[in-house]
């Protein structure tokens, strides 16, 4: 009997509990705070999505350009904030513009330089606590599910525009969504429905093709963070080639690139000590549409000509930096020879430099 009663009043008890907790979840779902662990459980609207994250999405202002950029660490006296690396280009530190209107000077403490495109990753240092680190979504998302983009595209700063994502594209470095993005819109975060970060804008395909825009994933997103390094070579590489993004059309694209032929002529000195050897404009069938091709050689090492033995070493000289960077038949490689000038015994290095992309 006793037994009984227990039963009855453990029922009583319980069950207005359980039901209150059901009611609280469904009626406040969207208080649930978006530092969740569950990046997939959980759907917000896209307007909530916006109003939450607002805080933590920058306008990123350097010599190079405009982009956009979000938070994803933070420290008690520092913020750090990720963006492209064409957004920054070779720029030591760059404007931080807030939703608010704060601005704020950020240092580079990360940037891959952009040279090729899973690359295209820098991040930024603010000397104070702003925002809050928005959450990465660890796994690739589905393709189907929501893209909400934040972002300044053109100048309008702080717009939302939503699609879905259409395929995962080079071994899960690239989400492909068709979200509306525009120049601006590059270095910021891509959204699932739970409001977690899964990717940063990148690059567009073309004006006319409609939904065909690119991120970068997560996972190549976790790897920078986990070593921010600054790759001074990357970096040089793309100042060089003058490396231009998202250009409205395609004869704006051909046009430019023309442009950057034109500043690099045959037989120009360049920063590394090479002397340009031909710059092109080549048709791509790839999504990057326009590219940019050079080639340029530098003399390396000159040995006095005396004898037979000074070509020997020439040649051994030659074939080891040979072999600590080997030749690449396709689109970027080095070749090392050794010649005669002047009396004396020369290494020469020509290097063809792989396609930057011109994109539209």
């Amino acid at each position: 009997m006793i037994l009984r009663r227990l039963f009855y009043m453990n029922k009583i008890l319980v069950i207005p509990i359980y039901c209150g907790l059901i009611l609280a979840f469904q009626s406040n779902l969207n208080a649930i705070p978006f530092w969740s662990k569950d990046c997939s459980k959980y759907k917000y609207s896209s307007s909530d999505i916006f109003k939450e994250n607002l805080e933590s999405v920058v306008i990123v202002s350097s010599t190079f350009g405009q982009g956009s950029g979000f938070v994803v660490k933070q420290d008690k006296n520092s913020t750090l904030i990720l963006t492209n690396a064409h957004v920054v280009g070779s720029d030591k530190f760059v404007q931080i513009k807030w939703s608010n209107n704060e601005t704020d000077s950020g240092e580079i403490v990360g940037n891959l330089g952009g040279y090729e495109l899973k690359n295209d990753l820098a991040l930024i240092k603010i000397n104070q606590k702003k925002g809050k680190p928005l959450k990465l979504f660890r796994r690739n998302p589905e393709v189907g599910s929501d893209a909400i983009v934040i972002g300044s595209p053109k100048g309008l700063n702080f717009s939302l525009t939503k699609g879905v994502v259409s395929q995962i594209r080079d071994k899960g470095n690239f989400v492909q969504i068709d979200a509306p993005i525009n120049p601006g819109n590059s270095g910021g975060p891509v959204f699932n429905k739970a409001g977690c970060v899964i990717g940063v804008v990148t690059f567009k395909i073309t004006e006319s093709s409609e939904g065909l825009n690119f991120a970068i994933s997560n996972k190549l997103i976790s790897k920078f963070l986990n070593n921010p390094v600054i790759d001074n070579n990357a970096i040089f590489k793309q100042k060089e080639t003058k490396r231009i993004y998202n250009y409205p059309s395609r004869d704006e694209a051909i046009q430019y690139c023309g442009y950057w032929k034109a500043d690099l002529r045959p037989g120009k000195k360049l920063q590394d000590g090479s002397t340009l050897i031909m710059a092109e404009c080549l048709e791509s069938n790839d999504m990057r549409q326009i590219a940019g091709s050079i080639i340029k050689i530098r003399t390396i090492k000159e040995f006095k000509e005396v004898n037979e033995g000074s070509w020997n070493d020439c040649i051994t000289t030659a074939t080891d930096l040979q072999l600590k960077k080997p030749f690449n038949s396709g689109l970027y490689g080095i070749k090392y020879r050794c010649y005669r000038e002047n009396n004396m015994l020369k290494i020469s290095e020509k290097e063809s430099l792989a396609q930057r992309y011109f994109r539209y």
